[in-house]
């Protein structure tokens, strides 16, 4: 009993210090490059929204999931959402003119696991919005986001002559 009260009161102090807090990623860009939260995301109990910006540098899918932690009596998160927002004409966050990427809202908890989502994003700067409500003494959750280089246009030009090409040789070598 009393190691799960030092468990708990420690998770407490560590967590009451990240609660709404922006994390600034930076460049999030590259052929491949991927980043997760510094150590896991705690929240104390009651509602809570955590933004973690960054930039792109070109356009690239990005992939990302987030998962909570969950353990009954001690650790809960309910109704856990986070959305991909994009900085609006400004190139600033903040202000009014900031939207919601299409089809980047999604939903987690306990017992979702961890399903990765993927969307195709040009440059600019964005920012994970987390938000949720953690109950019993708090909750953990981690967010994990990868990037990928989208091909270009010549690139999937020149794969799709090709492959017509040995098409041709193959219907050629049928006669």
């Amino acid at each position: 009993m009393f190691r799960k009260i030092a468990v708990i009161a420690t998770v407490l102090c560590v967590g009451v210090a990240a609660h709404a807090t922006v994390y600034d990623f930076g460049p999030h860009g590259g052929a491949e490059a991927s980043f997760a939260i510094p150590g896991a995301g705690y929240v104390p109990p009651g509602a809570f929204q955590d933004a973690y910006t960054f930039d792109l540098l070109a356009s690239v899918t990005l992939t990302s999931t987030v998962s909570a932690l969950t353990q009954t009596g001690i650790l809960g998160l309910t109704g856990g959402n986070y959305f991909i927002y994009a900085a609006g004409a400004n190139n600033s966050f903040g202000d009014l003119d900031d939207f919601t990427v299409a089809q980047t809202g999604h939903a987690f908890d306990g017992t979702t696991g961890q399903t990765p989502h993927s969307v195709v994003l040009g440059a600019g700067k964005y920012a994970y919005i987390i938000n949720g409500t953690a109950t019993d003494f708090g909750a953990y959750y981690a967010l994990v986001s990868s990037v990928s280089a989208v091909p270009e246009p010549e690139t999937l030009g020149l794969m799709l002559a090709g492959v017509g090409l040995l098409g041709f040789l193959a219907k050629r070598r049928a006669y």
